[in-house]
C-alpha cells in the first residue's frame, strides 16, 4: 500500500485505517488521512477479480459519505485504487463526483 501512495505522489501526515465491517465488504480497504495541504483525504483500495460496475461506484460513494459523517469530517480528496476491469459508466460517475481513480496491478 505504501508503494502505491509513493508512486502516485500521495503523502499523508496523519493516516488511519477505517473499519468497513458495517458494509459487509471484504474486497475493500479504506484509509483516511490529511495531506500536506491540510486536505482531508479518503482512499479506497479494491482487490477483486470481478468487474467494477456502476452499482459498485454508487456503493463506494455511499461508503465514503457514511465514513465522512462517522469521522465528522468534510472530505476534500477522494482516491480509488482498483485492480480489475472497470465499467466506463462507473468510472465516469466517480470522476464526475470528484474521485481520482488509479488502476494498479
Amino acid at each position: 500500500m505504501d508503494e502505491l501512495l509513493v508512486k502516485h505522489n500521495i503523502i499523508l501526515q496523519k493516516s488511519k485505517n477505517l473499519s468497513l465491517e458495517e458494509f459487509k465488504t471484504r474486497s475493500y480497504k479504506a484509509l483516511f488521512g490529511v495531506d500536506l495541504k491540510s486536505n482531508n483525504t479518503i482512499l479506497f483500495f479494491r482487490d477483486a477479480k470481478s468487474r467494477f460496475l456502476q452499482k459498485d461506484s454508487l456503493k463506494l460513494i455511499e461508503m465514503s459519505e457514511t465514513l465522512a459523517k462517522k469521522e465528522d469530517r468534510i472530505i476534500k480528496k477522494k482516491i480509488f485504487f482498483y485492480n480489475s476491469q472497470i465499467c466506463s459508466k462507473a468510472l465516469e460517475l466517480l470522476k464526475k463526483n470528484g474521485w481520482k481513480c488509479y488502476f494498479v496491478m
